[in-house]
């Protein structure tokens, strides 16, 4: 009983470490002081109606697993705490099969297969001095390709208010060299 029990377990457990597939990375959604540029992604902070937009842009680890294009893609970029003297308005949709916002998880439907779009405007009204520097996310939900595979998409947000203290870079985590080698040692 004892060598069947383990025999059963064995083969579970081949079955599900041989038919496990990671899911692909595609593209990225990014926030931009643009609607057809994600180079830059310093956001303005000047007083009044302010327009952040949000791109999907496609990425080529998607191409290498031989699928392009997404149909349906889903992201928050909730309002940073940094950001308390602007005033959420809402969003200019660019397809109109969208569900939620994206203060709270914003899911759209494109109706076909998108490599490069503009996807929404977000809009706010500000109303006073917003905080140097002041770090705004975007958090990728999930997306699925246009053959139908479940991708997961990478996000990169933006820095409202930027001066030369700051720059729109993906934070680094500090290291030495030592423990650099450690991660490659036997």
């Amino acid at each position: 009983m004892k060598r069947a029990l383990l025999l059963s377990f064995a083969l579970m457990l081949v079955a599900v470490v041989g038919f496990a597939q990671p899911t692909p990375v595609t593209g990225w959604v990014a926030m931009s002081p643009f609607p057809s540029d994600v180079s830059l992604c310093e956001l303005p902070a000047n007083l009044g109606l302010v327009n952040y937009y949000v791109i999907y842009v496609e990425g080529l680890v998607l191409e290498e697993f031989g699928w392009s294009g997404v149909t349906r893609l889903e992201f928050t970029a909730p309002r940073p705490s940094c950001m308390n003297n602007a005033a959420y308005l809402g969003e200019i949709n660019q397809f109109p099969l969208v569900v939620g916002n994206t203060q709270t998880g914003y899911s759209v439907d494109f109706e076909g297969c998108q490599y490069a779009t503009l996807i929404c405007t977000i809009q706010y009204w500000i109303a006073g001095y917003i905080t140097p520097c002041c770090e705004y996310p975007v958090f990728p939900g999930e997306a699925w390709s246009c053959s139908g595979v479940q991708v997961a998409p990478y996000a990169r947000g933006g820095v409202v208010n930027a001066d030369q203290n700051c720059r729109c870079v993906v934070p680094v985590q500090e290291t030495t060299w030592g423990a650099v080698k450690a991660l490659y040692s036997e």
